[in-house]
């Protein structure tokens, strides 16, 4: 499901809790929203007084942006050097197997 469709339905879930709907069988008849998700926006409600998105529940990254800065700058001259060093090889490679007779 995408974000869209999920804030779409949290907006107008709020929307008829603010005007009154509080019956979730009457908000899944009127939206077509599932009864699940109704149950779910609901608990927000009544918790935090908003059905906004919880953020940063998602998984944690391993390294921070500092670090992963400074193992780029160590890689990427070795990349470029390894490019240029196989292109070598590859010609080289290439220039031998043409005088070879098959």
């Amino acid at each position: 499901m995408t974000s869209n469709k999920l804030n779409s339905q949290r907006q107008t879930l709020a929307h008829f809790w603010n005007n009154g709907v509080r019956s979730q069988k009457e908000l899944h008849r009127i939206t077509g929203i599932p009864l699940s998700t109704i149950k779910y926006n609901i608990q927000k409600l009544k918790k935090t007084g908003d059905v906004a998105h919880r953020r940063g529940n998602g998984r944690s990254k391993k390294i921070g942006s500092d670090k992963s800065r400074e193992l780029e700058q160590y890689i990427r001259p070795r990349i470029a050097w390894l490019q240029k060093w196989s292109s070598k090889w590859h010609t080289n490679a290439h220039c031998c197997s043409k005088g070879k007779a098959s």
